[in-house]
């Protein structure tokens, strides 16, 4: 009998990549390719306004926040 765990740990992150590589192979399109698109188009738009953000408040820090007391 083989061994379940001769080739490693199989999770969820492997198992979505098998069937993008099954897709891929037997040449099936991305049905949400033109929203995929659309919603990088968006988020690039709002990504300078959202890391300048994130860096003024590093900048207002005096030092590193204390999460528990």
């Amino acid at each position: 009998m083989e061994e379940p765990t001769a080739y490693g740990k199989f999770g969820l992150a492997n198992l979505l990549e098998l069937r993008e590589e099954c897709l891929r192979e037997f040449q099936f399109v991305d049905a949400y390719i033109s929203i995929k698109q659309r919603e990088n188009e968006a988020s690039l738009a709002v990504l300078p306004d959202l890391l300048m953000e994130l860096d003024s408040v590093n900048e207002v820090s005096e030092g590193p926040t204390k999460f528990c007391t």
